[in-house]
């Protein structure tokens, strides 16, 4: 097997959602950091827009889990 095939162009489902950035949820030593802590943080969204999901393992940015928060609050 000449090339690696769990990347972003080889991966076998997408999910196409719609979700907004927490501008205050960074990157850390090169994994996404901790949610924040204050519930304003998560409230200060950005609009939400066209977002694709591809299983863990085909990313370099692995994220678990999605926090939800209510917009327009």
């Amino acid at each position: 097997m000449g090339s690696y095939p769990w990347n972003p162009e080889n991966a076998p489902i997408e999910i196409r959602t719609r979700g907004g950035i927490i501008p205050t949820w960074t990157i850390y030593n090169g994994s996404a950091g901790p949610l924040p802590y204050s519930e304003q943080d998560q409230l200060k969204t950005a609009p939400p827009e066209p977002i694709t999901l591809i299983p863990y393992g085909c990313t370099t940015l692995r994220i678990t889990e999605f926090p939800v928060v209510e917009v327009g609050k």
